[in-house]
């Protein structure tokens, strides 16, 4: 209990004994002359003031001042103030001291208005330092109001916060404090713990910490004070290291205002439950092993890997620090147990080194780890292993107490053992590597970026350098390696590089040409990259070829083959190359010397170029409408992103650009507006990357809105063959005939259409026709120029923004039986022959000629038709194209 504390409890037993001696209504206890001759502001809370509030319960100080023409002895009352400003009851009197001061307490006045009144007829008015200025007439204007100050009740609430509880030893709770008041000290006590056990609770290290009163530290008055405490204030009560349990008190009181409140709740012993994610964590020797636990109402827990019939034996202190009631360990199978030092070993700092035996995950540490010897211990292991741990199975324990039973029977086993599960290390496996080709942009990646980048790869052996140069991908699906990957540095990698364990990757050109060396790449400079990914056993080296360069420093030449080989064990000249120190290759612990272990992938470089499709007569047509496709291809990766620009500087300028994704095809489709581009106008179409073009600009002419027009009646047909009346195309090119709508199955394509008007045009069905059935005509550009259909280029015609289309109704009618006739007349027969012409481009046309001929006796009516096999028998035939 402080001194303040104390003074107000004291005032409030002499104020009870006044009550009693002198039962005065509203009496207010006033330090007099039998407590001192006279008072010193720095005795009180604060001093009075006219105008000012203060809280119930604080200590007034006040001095009369000779201006006011009062002086030592005068006797002073305080008196209430109404609501109308008028002076009610006496609260009660007191006499100046000897030297003009008084101190009022006022835990007994109510909260309201008050004046200090020389009797009935003069209120005092005093300043902001307490001091008396004037004593005015109760029936002047104004006077009462401008005398009066007022009296405030403090409130305090204090509770524990809901979602706190309940509390078990070794978490902590949030206690809430409310009150009226904006600032002021707080004491705290309990009845249930001395003032140590409060500093424990209440002063852990922190700001919390700081906004305690040090005098009210280790006073041993069972009070403790937080100063400035606000309206709303947070206490976190730390029972971490508090050993008391059961149903806990708080009290907490203001220190020099009546306001007091109550907070309690129950600690309980925790319910501690460690457990792993998995009974067996498996992996294959040398790698790198996540080992997840659970931690419920715990936050560090013991780790014990190994035992006596392995031969090794460690332990781990781990803390969930994030406390979020997990804890993963990286278990490095390739470094663990081969790093020396004592049984004591000093305690880590936050987080392990990649590097280390054991790491853990951010949010978590390690707090110390213990290796395990035969000295001083219960049980006989080696301190220091010579190798990586072979493939066995080793036990995992689990422990709330880091102890291991050194005598009697148990002697060696792991004290307080909460779960346990089992370390599988398997052979390992052979390496399988796959060439994969990526956009192009940085080697160098985190984690996050290279795991973007390996969403926009695909597999592939092609690969474009130069300007828009892709990277390349090298993933490797390999076993045992991920321990001294760890810290993703390439030159573990190769031969020679430090640290090597019988590791090696060449990227090197795959030529016939005799006693010359192949041209290889150079892993170690710039423009190369290493990702690990242990838990999936892989392990990737991007390679971005705008940057990569030649052992020789040579240029990377287009077309050439280059073949990444990646061996584990001894390695072999034959496949690999030298390197400096190459003949001081450690081998590799887990792949015998004759048992050399090699993955390849191949990739072709070829120059990043890109071409626009669909020109005629090298030309680039365009309509004069909105949503003009311009489509074309390009070498470099698929997902890159290609801008595509239609420029002109002529009298009508302009400057059109659209970017576009490369299609894992390699193609590319860009959508540009030509509506409000005169007919007429020439331009060129380019491709490129970020500034730089890739192959050749094409020119390109803006023509008028293609326009077609279409006939197509309902006929009968013997199954295979329909006809349509008429068909007009501005541009040429096919009708397509869709069953049941326009977006229907395809059922035929007309042969090629050249520009301008044609009549009965006959298409063959892909299905002849049964009953009756409803098909549409959709006429279409062939906006490739190559004389065939293409479905996804080959844009249908618009009009007014609609597809052009009609619709007919098709009857199934068996075909009349002809009957023979002799005629003397000749008869003509047209039929069309279909030819493959080679010059000026390979492409197919039809001829269409006219046979005539004469009834021969002997063969009425069939002359002609004998004519016609002849004609078929030398290649004429109906010409049906798709």
């Amino acid at each position: 209990m402080n001194e303040q504390h104390a003074r107000t409890l004291l005032t409030a037993v002499a104020m009870a004994a006044m009550l009693v001696l002198a039962p005065v209504a509203g009496t207010v206890a006033v330090s007099g002359p039998a407590a001192a001759a006279s008072f010193s502001a720095d005795e009180a809370d604060a001093s009075i003031e006219s105008g000012n509030t203060f809280w119930q319960g604080q200590s007034l100080w006040l001095e009369a001042d000779t201006l006011a023409g009062l002086e030592a002895g005068d006797t002073l009352q305080i008196r209430k103030v109404n609501a109308d400003e008028q002076l009610t009851g006496l609260m009660t009197e007191f006499v100046l001291e000897e030297n003009g001061t008084a101190v009022i307490e006022t835990a007994s006045l109510n909260a309201s208005d008050y004046v200090v009144t020389t009797g009935t007829d003069g209120v005092v008015e005093f300043n902001a330092t307490g001091h008396a200025v004037s004593v005015a007439s109760t029936t002047d204007e104004g006077a009462v109001e401008s005398a009066a100050w007022e009296i405030a009740g403090q409130t305090l609430s204090a509770r524990f916060e809901e979602d706190d509880l309940p509390v078990r030893t070794g978490q902590t709770a949030r206690i809430r404090i409310d009150s009226n008041r904006g600032e002021y000290t707080l004491n705290v006590s309990s009845p249930d713990l001395d003032e140590d056990d409060l500093e424990t609770v209440f002063g852990q290290p922190g700001d919390q910490a700081d906004a305690f009163d040090e005098a009210s530290l280790g006073n041993d008055d069972g009070v403790i004070q937080l100063e400035n405490a606000t309206a709303s204030s947070t206490l976190v009560a730390n029972f971490t290291e508090l050993e008391e349990t059961g149903e806990l008190s708080f009290e907490f009181d203001v220190a020099e205002t009546t306001a007091d409140g109550t907070a309690g709740l129950t600690v309980s012993d925790r319910d501690v439950t460690l457990g792993f994610d998995q009974d067996v964590y498996k992996d294959q020797v040398g790698d790198e092993v996540p080992i997840s636990l659970a931690l419920e109402d715990a936050d560090r827990a013991w780790l014990f890997v190994g035992g006596e019939e392995v031969n090794y034996l460690e332990r781990l202190e781990l803390v969930d620090a994030d406390d979020d009631g997990r804890v993963t360990v990286e278990l490095n199978a390739f470094e663990v147990g081969r790093e020396a030092f004592d049984q004591a070993r000093p305690d880590h700092a936050s987080t392990v080194g990649a590097d280390a035996a054991y790491s853990v995950r951010e949010g978590d540490r390690i707090a110390s780890i213990t290796r395990f010897n035969d000295t001083g211990s219960a049980i006989e292991v080696a301190p220091v292993l010579t190798t990586p741990l072979e493939a066995d199975s080793y036990l995992l324990s689990l422990s709330s107490s880091p102890a291991i039973v050194t005598t009697g029977e148990d002697a060696g086993a792991v004290s307080d053992e909460r779960a346990v599960a089992t370390l599988a290390l398997t052979e390992r496996e052979g390496s399988v590597m796959q060439s994969r080709v990526a956009p192009g942009g940085d080697a160098d990646l985190d984690g996050a970026e290279f795991r973007a980048l390996m969403e926009r790869s695909t597999p592939s052996r092609t690969v474009a350098i130069g300007a828009g140069a892709d990277r390349v991908l090298l993933r490797v699906h390999a076993s045992g390696v991920y321990g001294y990957l760890a810290e993703e540095e390439i030159s573990a990698l190769v031969a020679g590089g430090q640290p090597n364990h019988g590791l090696n990757l060449t990227v090197r050109q795959v030529h016939e040409d005799i006693n010359e060396a192949p041209d290889e790449l150079d892993l170690t400079g710039d423009g190369v990259g290493l990702q690990t990914d242990p838990a999936n056993e892989t392990f990737t080296v991007v390679l971005d070829m705008s940057d990569v360069e030649l052992r020789d420093g040579g240029d990377l030449e287009d077309g050439e083959t280059y073949q990444a080989v990646f061996q584990i064990g001894v390695i072999d000249n034959d496949v690999g190359v030298d390197y400096d120190g190459a003949d001081e290759i450690q081998e590799n612990p887990y792949v015998p010397a004759d048992e050399e272990r090699v993955a390849t992938a191949e990739f072709t470089v070829v120059e990043a170029d890109a071409e626009v499709r669909g020109l005629s007569d090298g030309t680039l047509r365009v309509s004069q409408v909105d949503n003009v496709t311009i489509r074309g291809s390009t070498t470099v990766a698929p997902h890159q992103t290609v801008t595509v620009t239609a420029k002109t500087e002529d009298d009508h300028p302009l400057l059109r650009r659209d970017e576009a994704t490369v299609r894992p095809d390699g193609t590319w489709a860009a959508s540009f507006e030509f509506a409000d581009v005169p007919v007429g106008t020439t331009f060129t179409a380019s491709v490129g990357i970020d500034a730089a073009q890739l192959g050749s600009a094409v020119d390109g002419r803006v023509l008028e809105e293609p326009r077609a027009r279409l006939a197509f009646l309902d006929q009968e047909s013997p199954g295979a063959v329909v006809e349509v009346q008429s068909v007009t195309l501005s541009r040429g090119g096919f009708i397509v005939l869709h069953r049941g709508s326009a977006s229907g199955p395809v059922v035929g394509v007309s042969e090629l259409l050249g520009s301008g008007t044609h009549e009965a045009v006959r298409i063959v069905l892909d299905e002849p026709v049964e009953g009756s059935t409803t098909l549409v005509a959709v006429p279409h550009r062939d906006e490739n120029a190559d004389n065939r259909y293409h479905p996804e280029t080959d844009e249908a015609y618009v009009d007014n923004g609609s597809i052009v289309t009609d619709m007919a109704v098709i009857t199934y009618a068996e075909a009349a039986t002809p009957t023979a006739t002799v005629s003397d007349e000749p008869t003509p027969i047209v039929v069309t022959k279909t030819v493959q012409v080679e010059s000026p481009t390979p492409q197919v046309v039809t001829e269409t000629v006219v046979v005539t001929t004469t009834a021969t006796p002997g063969q009425p009516g069939f002359g002609a038709f004998v004519a016609l096999l002849a004609l078929l028998g030398g290649g004429w035939l109906v010409a049906r194209r798709r």
